[in-house]
């Protein structure tokens, strides 16, 4: 891949995040239900983003990167709608070089599909409308700081298969809930470790967040038509418990080889067993909690990502937060600090954290809505 189709990725990830959408670059795509040990290396989509729609859930847009001249478009759209089918991807961009000369016509045929065709210049123009006035390009968001921090098994081995499932595969997975619940597994996994010394694994921890955030906002979503904010605690508790292993046959399944393999190994109590997540009651009191604002729960994907390329690039941009934003920055302490708490990572961490979290509260807190921080100060 050459630097120019890199800094076209680049180009269309803050154009995304710009928008609050979870995002990922250089995302491998595998047979969901392959039949070997080792999943096949299918293709690759350049960039993936997971934008927030209004019925509280995902669209999942696709972006393909060519600068090359010897690239057919129409025929790249083509490519492009075939992916997008796999992935039940609901639009697609194509971005080429400024040499290509695209046919109005074959621009009109692939929207026909939901696939968009533009060159550089023409995306520029594209985003100044969506990300109005001034587009995306004065983003504070650094993209390269995920590609980073993905590489890092590269220097410390034992976070293979966490990085591998958390940023490649996880987003794959069709039920929400079950997932949840894989991702902290993942995550208890290297509860060893996570060195809050090290910026570059503090900085994982806050990118790993962003992407148990998308599967919370989408369970919280799919819920909250059956339990608004009014329902009770025990309702919503006793759901979350079935729907998280799949249904309550699937729990009850579960619940029962584990009641077995415990009599097995000699190992019996009056307390009755249970399967729930680490500090569920906590974590049942977020799902609570974020019920009472859907949307706010939606744009902690997107904040996470900015929080992590912060920690990593060693840069401070949380004078973009405002009031307007308490919610979500309260949402986004109380969501942090149950992953870190749930995957037994140090506490030395999550204070932290948390404490940086609660400065940038309080800096929000006497920061009026108004002020945008990306226009110059005069």
């Amino acid at each position: 891949m050459s630097t120019k189709d890199m800094q076209q990725k680049y180009t269309l990830a803050r154009h995304f995040h710009e928008i609050e959408a979870f995002t990922l670059i250089e995302v491998p795509i595998y047979h969901r239900s392959g039949g070997n040990d080792r999943l096949a290396f299918v293709t690759d989509i350049d960039v993936l983003a997971l934008r927030p729609n209004r019925s509280f859930g995902w669209d999942v847009i696709l972006g393909d990167c060519k600068t090359g001249d010897r690239v057919s478009p129409v025929n790249r759209s083509l490519w492009l709608r075939g992916l997008m089918h796999s992935v039940d991807a609901s639009e697609g961009i194509v971005l080429l070089g400024n040499q290509h000369r695209v046919e109005q016509d074959h621009k009109l045929y692939a929207s026909e599909f939901s696939v968009h065709i533009y060159t550089e210049s023409e995306f520029g123009e594209y985003d100044k409308a969506i990300v109005f006035p001034y587009g995306s390009n004065r983003s504070t968001y650094i993209p390269s700081t995920q590609l980073s921090l993905r590489q890092l098994p590269r220097r410390f081995d034992a976070l293979g298969n966490f990085v591998n499932y958390v940023f490649h595969s996880s987003w794959m997975e069709v039920n929400h809930f079950t997932t949840l619940r894989k991702v902290l597994g993942a995550s208890m996994g290297i509860s060893g470790e996570i060195d809050p010394r090290k910026t570059d694994h503090v900085a994982l921890v806050v990118l790993a967040t962003s992407v148990f955030a998308v599967h919370l906002a989408a369970c919280v979503g799919s819920i909250f038509s059956s339990f608004l904010p009014s329902a009770e605690k025990i309702s919503i508790e006793m759901t979350l418990k079935n729907l998280v292993w799949g249904g309550r046959d699937n729990y009850e399944m579960a619940l029962s080889l584990r009641s077995q393999l415990l009599e097995a190994k000699g190992k019996t109590s009056d307390e009755p067993v249970e399967l729930v997540f680490p500090y569920w009651e906590n974590f049942v009191d977020l799902i609570t909690v974020l019920l009472e604002n859907p949307a706010a729960a939606f744009r902690l994907p997107a904040y996470f990502q900015s929080f992590s390329s912060d920690l990593a690039g060693g840069t401070d941009n949380s004078e973009r937060y405002s009031k307007s934003d308490l919610t979500m920055l309260k949402f986004a302490f109380l969501t942090l600090s149950y992953f870190i708490k749930a995957s037994r990572w140090p506490i030395q961490l999550r204070q932290e954290l948390e404490k940086r979290l609660l400065d940038i509260q309080t800096q929000a807190a006497d920061r009026d809505s108004s002020i945008d921080p990306l226009i110059p100060k005069s």
